[in-house]
């Protein structure tokens, strides 16, 4: 079972990666310009937006004036749905070890974890990546 409350590599390089896509919507993005200004490898990168484009997040074309834009308006995709894209469904974590051993009746801490689980989801949920849009100012990031 997957510690919800930690995030992947992966996960935290399609957040970063959508949230530049979004600062210039109608503009495409080549993989090797993002892994610069996100300054990040160029092969993982690729990995993450394969991804992201087979849960049609993103949308992609190839050519010298090509690469990845958003499939659809930042508004309509929430960091839930990126989150999903690359880890798979949502799962909850309800032990530190990853899987109960505790031979208590009782969690160690209480009913935290199921609490957190549940408040992280639901950020995630509500949380649109037209609110990420201004992450990377122009200018912060020469990219072309």
């Amino acid at each position: 079972m997957r510690q919800s409350l930690r995030m992947s590599e992966q996960v935290g390089m399609a957040l970063h990666a959508m949230a530049f896509l979004a600062g210039k919507e109608d503009q495409w993005r080549s993989v090797r310009r993002m892994a610069e200004a996100l300054r990040v490898s160029e092969l993982h990168l690729a990995k993450v937006m394969k991804l992201l484009r087979k849960e049609r997040l993103v949308d992609s074309v190839m050519g010298p004036r090509g690469g990845y834009g958003l499939a659809r308006e930042s508004a309509r995709i929430s960091l839930l749905d990126i989150y999903e894209a690359v880890e798979g469904k949502f799962a909850s974590c309800d032990c530190l070890l990853g899987k109960s051993v505790c031979a208590g009746k009782k969690c160690l801490l209480g009913d935290y974890l199921e609490m957190s689980n549940h408040r992280f989801h639901e950020y995630l949920a509500r949380t649109k990546l037209s609110e990420l849009k201004d992450l990377f100012p122009e200018g912060l990031y020469r990219v072309r």
